[in-house]
């Protein structure tokens, strides 16, 4: 087991804030980045959540977690302490830098500032979430102060502009630094035995499964996925379709399956701490969402060898078509160095189950996936180089340098990939 790093030799005192530590993408690579920087850093995490469920992702024992008492009734006292507590806590640590993930622990990292420098990471098109998210309390008031932060890191240079373009952000406080995963961990989790019996039954009849991983929300346009897959069952009778996820679509989305007819092709999973033992038995991936800031999961879907298809959404570009200029749409189908990418989907959920162009574009696209096992190796192969981009080694050393320097030398958000 890892040990805690000695104060003696410590580089400095890190202080990452997020609202909590199961769950979504942000949650998973901020472990990634927090364990990778404890070996050589002294580093603090604060959630606004309590640990339930228990936190899905591994972290090191040199990672020190704490719970703020969080804020009761959303009421205007309640925030208050909350914030007090935090800004109690920084004086006392007094910390180089604080990092936070997702709006909500912005709003607290950027209000309780002390002596540290304030960094904020952008893990989404916040842009678009706004528009698709008119609910969130949050976001509107994290973004207010999105230029106060010192530095604004974002998962992708789709990301950058989106901070550029909606909240004039300045370039000098604009950083990229991309996710970053290590495929022998994903493989070891892999490794594990899968229980579920009901899910091995349906794996067991269906001899070629399309998988797709994430929480059953808007953003993830899974309808757009059963839509698209109902017509390729149509020339793939034997094929099947099962999810990873859960969330507040989940009902919606089950019904849709059913009124698609497709009954027992699709399973849904529902959430798992550890989805890669479902994913070893699937041959395509398939990405459907509205927008990303940098899907996680197709790094991880290629660290489990499987070819990948997504929709032409903000954050797969520089995954899968990194030589496609920003903003260079994707009609029908394009195969990219890296994977298949089909039109981009909306938010729209069609009244007649006539497909719309994009929907056409991604039934396509799967379609090629499955009748071309030649195509789904050069994928397999080409994804497995891709992941020699996306080490963690390389993000430490991004992160590192901009903890130490407050930016990375000679860089521009909007310098390629």
């Amino acid at each position: 087991m890892s040990k805690r790093p000695d104060p003696a030799a410590r580089s400095g005192k890190l202080l990452f804030l997020i609202p909590k530590l199961h769950g979504g993408g942000a949650e998973r690579a901020l472990s990634y980045v927090m364990n990778a920087l404890a070996e050589d850093y002294e580093v603090t995490v604060i959630t606004l959540d309590p640990p339930d469920p228990a936190q899905d992702y591994y972290v090191s024992d040199a990672v020190r977690i704490l719970t703020a008492d969080r804020y009761r009734g959303r009421t205007v006292p309640s925030y208050l302490g909350t914030l007090r507590q935090i800004r109690a806590l920084k004086r006392r640590e007094r910390f180089d830098v604080a990092v936070s993930f997702l709006p909500e622990a912005h709003f607290f990292n950027i209000l309780t500032r002390t002596t540290e420098r304030v960094y904020i990471s952008i893990r989404n098109h916040t842009g678009l979430r706004r528009r698709y998210v008119p609910h969130d309390i949050f976001g509107p008031l994290a973004e207010r102060l999105h230029p106060l932060a010192d530095k604004v890191i974002c998962v992708s240079e789709d990301v950058a502009h989106d901070e550029a373009e909606h909240f004039r952000i300045p370039e000098e406080k604009l950083v990229v630094i991309r996710n970053g995963i290590r495929r022998e961990d994903i493989l070891a989790q892999a490794a594990a035995e899968n229980g579920d019996t009901a899910f091995l039954r349906f794996a067991g009849e269906h001899p070629f499964l399309f998988a797709n991983s994430g929480r059953l929300v808007i953003q993830k346009g899974q309808w757009h996925l059963l839509r698209a897959f109902a017509r390729l069952r149509q020339d793939a009778p034997e094929a099947g379709l099962f999810l990873l996820g859960e969330g507040e679509l989940g009902e919606r989305l089950r019904e849709e399956a059913q009124r698609l007819g497709l009954g027992d092709a699709v399973f849904f999973c529902g959430r798992k701490a550890n989805p890669f033992p479902y994913l070893k038995y699937a041959q395509v991936f398939v990405l459907s969402s509205l927008y990303e800031g940098f899907p996680n999961v197709l790094l991880e879907a290629m660290a489990m060898g499987l070819p990948i298809v997504a929709d032409d959404c903000p954050g797969v570009r520089e995954a899968l078509t990194p030589r496609r200029r920003y903003g260079e749409a994707v009609q029908g189908v394009v195969h990219g160095d890296f994977g298949l990418v089909s039109e981009r989907l909306d938010n729209n959920w069609p009244e007649t189950d006539a497909l719309s162009s994009a929907e056409e574009a991604l039934y396509c696209a799967m379609l090629e996936a499955y009748r071309d096992p030649a195509l789904r190796g050069r994928c397999i192969a080409a994804g497995t180089r891709r992941l020699g981009d996306f080490t963690i080694e390389q993000r430490k050393a991004e992160w590192e340098t901009l903890i130490r320097e407050g930016a990375l030398p000679g860089a521009s958000p909007f310098g390629g990939n």
